[in-house]
């Protein structure tokens, strides 16, 4: 672990900080998992199919911004790939990018991040997915015991604060776009935009799966995805 720990913090010294953190996760629902399943089997009873789909659509997530620019041009990427407590695959992927694609201003970040419910009448597909994967909680003190609850507070910092326009922070990730809107979602209960996940709505129509998309700020993050290996 020491050994790919350093191995990727030297190919970012020499080609630069990572600017995207991605944390792609397993859906056990994608149709070439539930279409090949006996009709007597559940998901959990195929973790070899589960695991060979999401390789697969790994490969082409990390081909968007090599091969496609879908993301902006990448000029180094590094991913470590989890099954932690036995749940769901999921990849932490860390993406350097050329010096024409770094976020240089918040308008920038709010072409490829956002914090938001979309409008089930612009864009139902994109709304049913971010309702159904990229929405947190409920904790709080409408769920104490939630997996994110610590001492009596979310360890994930929600609900998140409105905000109407993305503020940049050289030390911590932005603070994202999160306008006031009448566009909600009820779960235990009603969430609005302070619930949402960061999420690139390309990913999310192409993959159709829970993917935490942020911009990055640090080196430290590069030891994060190895160490969380081992947690």
């Amino acid at each position: 672990m020491r050994e790919r720990c350093a191995d990727a913090m030297s190919i970012f010294a020499k080609y630069g900080a990572p600017d995207l953190f991605i944390t792609f996760t397993a859906n056990p629902k994608w149709p070439e998992i539930t279409e090949n399943l006996r009709p007597s089997e559940q998901t959990t009873d195929r973790p070899d199919l589960l695991a060979r789909v999401f390789n697969l659509k790994l490969k082409s997530l990390m081909d968007d911004p090599t091969v496609h620019g879908a993301l902006g041009k990448s000029i180094a990427q590094v991913y470590t790939i989890e099954f932690q407590k036995r749940g769901l695959a999921h990849a932490h992927i860390l993406i350097a990018l050329r010096a024409a694609g770094k976020f240089s201003t918040s308008e920038h970040i709010d072409k490829l991040v956002r914090a938001d419910i979309p409008s089930s009448i612009e864009n139902l597909r994109l709304h049913e997915i971010v309702t159904k994967c990229l929405m947190h909680g409920p904790c709080g003190i409408d769920n104490p015991g939630a997996p994110c609850m610590e001492a009596g507070q979310c360890k994930k910092m929600f609900p998140e604060e409105f905000r109407t326009e993305t503020t940049m922070n050289v030390s911590v990730c932005p603070l994202y776009r999160r306008c006031p809107s009448d566009t909600t979602f009820v779960r235990g209960r009603e969430m609005d935009n302070r619930f949402v996940v960061p999420y690139n709505p390309y990913l999310l129509l192409k993959y159709n799966a829970h993917i935490n998309f942020e911009v990055c700020t640090s080196l430290r993050a590069v030891k994060y995805i190895y160490k969380h290996i081992y947690k």
